[in-house]
């Protein structure tokens, strides 16, 4: 009796789900890297206080962004200068009042020419605007509201002038295209007729937005997959580094100690999506013992670079304009990798 409940769900989750090997209900490209290569990391000196907890960084042009702790200090997003590595600022309290967040997360620029920085915030259940040039500027926050979200919203990521949304239902998973004053521009089911609201976090995906493409990719946390969404026409994709992705229904009910870690960070430019695969065991994941690969994608799936790293990287972000990807490791070394041989096919 004690196994009923997981038969159970076993049961309905392959009986729900509309493509039974693929939970994204989307074509699968099985596929193994083109290139395989190594690149070394650069440990940066940053100035100033050292950031503890780093959950986040983000990249672009001249300037690195770290969400974080700093000794004394109230605030949560720290600013450098990717020239000298200097600090140039610290903005975003935590609390409720002006220029405060309670629980911010780097989602990116606003639009490719803007250099606000696109906030979700979710405690609050609602996205932001950081005008981090203004900021560096005055020394003050300059934060705005941009919109209050969906309820339940889990992510929020700014496309052009819209904003996406990915939101838990009892019977799916939604992508969300929300117009700036919130109003529902579509609906995109992701994991149709899987109950998201009992599955998230087996459901787990680092993600990223090509605002030129408009174009979503999902790295899964517990499954060897990226999906790839077109938001315009709502089409869908999927490359697989394994054919486990087929034991979806399995996944999502293994305890912790059974299940896989796959993809725990993500990052893009304009022609490729870079994700950070630990393809390790819960146990391995957790302990730090083994060090991820950096998988390099283009927008159609294509697995073009499978990439050895030495340090073991928990968030990554790739600046376009020089083609250096900066990381984040477990102790909270700041690492850059040139990533422009590889990317350009020189490597």
């Amino acid at each position: 009796m004690r196994a009923y409940p997981f038969i159970l769900s076993v049961i309905i989750l392959v009986a729900c789900g509309q493509n039974n090997d693929n939970i994204f209900d989307a074509p699968v490209r099985n596929a193994k890297a083109i290139e395989q290569g190594s690149v070394k990391g650069e440990r940066t000196c940053l100035s100033g206080d050292t950031i503890g907890n780093i959950s986040g960084i983000y990249a672009n042009d001249s300037i690195l962004l770290l969400k974080g702790v700093e000794a004394d200090s109230p605030f949560l997003i720290h600013a450098f200068s990717t020239k000298d590595d200097s600090a140039v600022g610290n903005f975003v309290a935590k609390g409720r009042g002006e220029g405060e967040l309670l629980a911010p997360i780097i989602k990116g620029c606003q639009q490719k020419e803007d250099r606000s920085i696109y906030l979700f915030d979710l405690n609050l259940c609602a996205a932001f605007s950081l005008d981090i040039k203004k900021s560096v500027e005055s020394q003050k926050t300059e934060l705005s509201l941009l919109l209050k979200l969906p309820p339940q919203t889990l992510d929020a990521y700014p496309i052009g002038e819209d904003h996406i949304a990915l939101v838990p239902q009892k019977d799916d998973y939604i992508c969300e295209i929300l117009d700036r004053n919130g109003d529902q521009i579509k609906k995109i089911s992701l994991f149709p007729n899987v109950p998201g609201s009992d599955y998230f976090e087996g459901l787990s995906s680092a993600c990223v937005v090509n605002q030129d493409r408009r174009m979503l990719a999902m790295a899964m946390c517990m499954l060897p997959q990226v999906n790839i969404l077109d938001i315009t026409t709502g089409e869908k994709s999927t490359v697989a580094i394994s054919k486990d992705y087929k034991n979806w229904h399995k996944i999502l009910n293994d305890s912790n100690d059974e299940r896989r870690i796959y993809y725990t960070a993500i990052t893009q430019s304009d022609k490729n999506i870079i994700a950070l695969c630990m393809d390790s065991s819960f146990e391995e994941w957790i302990k730090g013992t083994k060090a991820p690969h950096l998988h390099i994608f283009d927008w159609e799936g294509n697995f073009l670079n499978d990439v050895t790293i030495q340090e073991n990287l928990k968030t990554i972000s790739f600046d376009d304009s020089t083609q250096i990807l900066y990381g984040v490791d477990t102790n909270d070394s700041v690492f850059k990798y040139d990533l422009s041989d590889i990317i350009n096919g020189k490597a």
